[in-house]
């Protein structure tokens, strides 16, 4: 974008060598400017410029790679944004579709409450809770549950499937996500992490 591209006006009293002091800030303010988004929210932005003016776009990616973990509740957040509730409600019903409890599958415990003390728990922050069913006596409604673990305790498998689900949500939310290369890079790295730090539990 050449200068006279770039400023909408000159002094007139100076040659076209010679730009104003507005004109100067002007020009230091656009060499600044990085349009980061979305190719809805850029080309929105880009039909409220001036029609004359030319513009490069790159590609934006991230310096630092994000583990598969912290992807995860990148995703959770930008849901919770579209769809108007907590990022604790978003990621807590991903967990909850994973369903991987906390204790042994053949020995979970199970706990009890009142229901309505239920409800405040499901979009608790660190606890992760799967409802069992509610029943009655004396006059109130009680429900069991048991609890859930959290997505830093996943392995690549479980792991896996939680970034399969929240991908899903977050394009039927309208969010961008990772290229399917991008996410296979991501899961192999969480692998190879796992297994550094996991020898035991390798086959």
């Amino acid at each position: 974008m050449s200068l006279r591209e770039s400023l909408p006006q000159w002094s007139r009293s100076q040659s076209i060598c010679e730009p104003s002091e507005s004109s100067i800030r002007e020009l230091r303010r656009l060499r600044g400017i990085t349009m980061i988004g979305t190719t809805k929210k850029i080309v929105a932005w880009l039909m409220d410029q001036d029609p004359c003016k030319r513009f490069e776009i790159k590609e934006h990616r991230s310096k630092r790679s994000l583990s598969a973990n912290a992807y995860f509740h990148v995703l959770v957040g930008k849901i919770a944004d579209v769809e108007r509730v907590s990022a604790n409600h978003v990621k807590n019903s991903l967990i909850r579709d994973c369903m991987y409890y906390q204790y042994d599958k053949d020995k979970i415990p199970t706990f009890e409450t009142k229901a309505e003390n239920l409800e405040s728990m499901l979009d608790a922050e660190g606890i992760h809770v799967y409802p069992l069913g509610e029943s009655y006596r004396d006059g109130c409604a009680y429900s069991k549950f048991c609890f859930l673990r959290g997505s830093h305790t996943y392995d690549t498998r479980e792991m896996s499937h939680l970034i399969e689900l929240t991908v899903a949500q977050a394009k039927d939310s309208g969010v961008e996500t990772l290229t399917p290369r991008e996410l296979k890079e991501m899961m192999e790295r969480y692998d190879r992490n796992w297994k550094k730090h996991h020898p035991a539990e390798e086959e």
